[in-house]
């Protein structure tokens, strides 16, 4: 095998995605600033991820979570 594991998910396990950890990262970040419009907060939204797109360590932690160490790249 190549370092691949493959691993069984049940059909529906949000607590199992790593993307989950970044929407909450979203989330947490959105209720810090209050948008006047749907534009302002989809402009909010956008500005945070590409920011996380620059912070490659705040990104790379959410897989050192244990619940989903499983999807981390090893080697």
């Amino acid at each position: 095998m190549n370092g691949y594991e493959l691993c069984f998910m049940p059909g529906y396990s949000p607590d199992l995605n790593p993307d989950e950890l970044l929407n909450q990262d979203t989330k947490q970040a959105m209720r810090q600033k209050r948008p006047r419009d749907q534009s302002q907060m989809m402009a909010n939204a956008r500005a945070h991820l590409r920011r996380r797109q620059n912070q490659l360590k705040i990104v790379r932690n959410f897989f050192e979570e244990e619940h989903v160490r499983y999807a981390a790249a090893v080697g």
